[in-house]
């Protein structure tokens, strides 16, 4: 924006409008999802210089980018008749198709623009990149050889070429709905595992939203192919072409790449929750085959956060309390422009957890197959507020509206917000110094918490201020074991914010200390949902588990931590020790996965004899 207001400014010296600036705020429109914004853009200069080659290039491009194919056609022979040959146009069209993700049609028009010019080796680029990007790498070799041969100093072709042609070393396991493709070595035991658990996803995401609520009710028509790189490099460039990217696993549409969950300077996340990720770039993908690609940027990524099935967790909650509380929440064109160009560090994150928000109350007030007839009418080319309009029936000012008290009752449920009759406590510190003598001296104390509280017993704020005081009076001398005062605090503020984890984190460090360990089963699982990081709740969940006779509950809390560090030794040796519990017991198909885990054991510790000679004991008792 700055650059075209700099090119607006020197073109008003002539006497006129800027072309350049016009076209530069255009593809800022088309980067947004905004083809109608790009339109009304463009519309004076596009009447003032009709026959200007590279405006009508734009509209071209703007006609494709709304889906008007027999606009974008027309002006597309329109451009040929004044540039007889020229690939300018198609090259802009092509691109545009390409970022809206319409692969096959983006791939035709850059083959007609590759062509046109013989060493112009932007089209080339374009091919090759959409080419990797639809799963296309064979063809996509040939195309980018031919770009570096043009370009040698284009990183973005080096990087994608380096990646296709390292590609043709990977291996591949399939499923029946899934190909994953993996370098051999460590990552083989992972990527076998993986299977099971991915068509446990797609049965979730794929379902009737009637029966599974988030389902989207649709199956993409080929298998989706799941990329297992070996570092965070080659999965930057298979998703950009650069080798830095902000998160660790994408999808394009048929391809989803993801980073191996390892420890070590090639990685930048180390272990995570892989199948919640999966499913939510899984979610993508079928979100994108129902919509044809078209569906606004905040919708699919809210479909897909709202797939996790996961719970929010107490930072998020505090982010959109915060967004509220300050009039700082996303309208729905905002919200797109958030994921794209963000103005504060915290828009990216607000933009994820206000969509997952609005998804919910699309479901909870319009039923569970509402967001999906959404989607059928934006696969028909539909923009989002004509949709809205045919099946929610409000404008999106009014969806607003209604979502903003939808969203209050919510945050009031949370303990985010206060009812309307209950005081805040700079309320009640103002009605406490109005009375005192010296006003000066009233403060949050110990004393003031304890006097309202009789008050307002249900007051959240003044159980996280008590909770707070109460530690602070322990200071240094507290310990994992809580003395009943301190217990009764942190129960209150586990009930009256239900969204809190330090209550859970204290009390569980407190049952664990203690004679009665299994008190922190509950805590712990309040934590253990909302971890995606660590292994540590669930490793501790499966030990109480197995302690109390639990072992189906261990075993499926020892399964979550071996997804979540699956080249840990000691998690695996816990694993394999619970699955053979349960098959000596009778279960005779946890031998499978004893066998699993041992035989993981001899990749991560290959030089260890007794994790083979364990394998061979395992594979003999479970052929008697």
């Amino acid at each position: 924006e700055r650059i075209a207001g700099e090119l607006d400014a020197l073109a008003e010296g002539f006497g006129g409008a800027s072309v350049d600036a016009g076209l530069i705020r255009a593809r800022m429109r088309l980067r947004q999802r905004d083809p109608a914004g790009a339109a009304e853009l463009i519309a004076p200069l596009r009447e003032q210089l009709p026959h200007h080659r590279e405006l009508l290039a734009m509209d071209a491009a703007i006609a494709a980018a709304g889906f008007d194919e027999t606009r974008s056609a027309r002006l597309l022979d329109l451009f040929d008749g004044l540039a007889q040959g020229s690939p300018v146009a198609r090259f802009e069209v092509g691109r545009t198709l390409a970022e809206a993700r319409q692969y096959d049609e983006a791939i035709e028009t850059l083959r007609g623009a590759a062509g046109g010019l013989e060493n112009w080796s932007h089209p080339w680029i374009e091919l090759g990149l959409v080419l990797i990007q639809s799963g296309r790498d064979d063809e996509a070799e040939t195309v980018l050889e031919r770009a570096v041969s043009l370009d040698p100093f284009n990183a973005r072709a080096k990087n994608s070429l380096e990646l296709v042609r390292g590609l043709k070393d990977f291996a591949t396991v399939e499923s029946e709905h899934f190909v994953v493709r993996y370098l051999p070595g460590i990552d083989a035991l992972l990527a076998s595992e993986m299977l099971p658990v991915l068509e446990q996803i797609h049965a979730r995401v794929c379902a009737d939203p009637e029966q599974i609520p988030g389902g989207i009710g649709h199956e993409p028509a080929q298998k989706t192919l799941i990329e297992l790189m070996p570092s965070h490099r080659w999965f930057s460039v298979r998703i950009t072409g650069m080798t830095r990217v902000h998160t660790m696993a994408a999808a394009t549409g048929p391809v989803i790449a993801m980073e191996s969950p390892q420890e070590g300077p090639e990685f930048t996340v180390g272990p995570f929750d892989w199948p919640r990720v999966i499913q939510h770039e899984y979610t993508h993908t079928v979100t994108l085959s129902r919509t044809r690609n078209r569906i606004p940027h905040w919708f699919t990524e809210a479909a897909a956060v709202f797939c996790e099935d996961g719970p929010r967790d107490e930072r998020t909650w505090r982010l959109l309390a915060r967004a509220f509380d300050t009039g700082t929440l996303f309208d729905l064109e905002e919200i797109n422009t958030a994921f794209i160009r963000p103005k504060k560090p915290t828009d990216r994150g607000q933009a994820y957890a206000q969509g997952h928000w609005m998804y919910q109350f699309i479901v909870d007030r319009w039923g569970a197959s509402a967001p999906v007839r959404l989607m059928d009418r934006y696969a028909a080319g539909e923009n989002e507020a004509s949709a809205f309009e045919a099946e929610l029936g409000v404008s999106g000012a009014e969806f607003m509206d209604r979502f903003m008290e939808w969203a209050a009752a919510d945050l009031r449920q949370a303990g985010l917000m206060l009812f309307e009759a209950t005081p805040t406590i700079e309320e009640m510190l103002r009605a406490d110094r109005r009375e005192a003598e010296n006003p000066e001296a009233v403060a949050a104390d110990i004393g003031f918490v304890k006097r309202w509280r009789h008050e307002h017993p249900e007051q959240p704020q003044l159980a996280e201020l008590a909770l707070m005081l109460r530690l602070e009076e322990l200071g240094s001398d507290q310990n994992a074991r809580l003395d009943d005062e301190t217990i009764g605090l942190l129960r209150d503020l586990a009930e009256m914010l239900p969204i809190a984890e330090q209550p859970h984190r204290l009390l569980a460090r407190h049952f664990l200390a203690g004679t009665d360990p299994a008190g922190a089963i509950e805590h712990l699982a309040f934590l253990d949902a909302r971890e995606q990081n660590s292994a540590v709740y669930a490793m501790e969940l499966a030990g109480l588990y197995a302690g109390r006779g639990e072992m189906d509950q261990a075993r499926k809390k020892a399964e979550r931590a071996a997804r979540i560090v699956p080249f840990d030794a000691d998690v695996r040796e816990f694993a394999a020790r619970v699955a053979l519990k349960i098959a000596v017991s009778g279960e005779r198909s946890a031998f499978k996965d004893a066998e699993r885990h041992i035989l993981a054991l001899t990749e991560i510790e290959p030089g260890i004899e007794l994790h083979k000679r364990r394998l061979e004991q395992v594979r003999t008792l479970a052929a008697e």
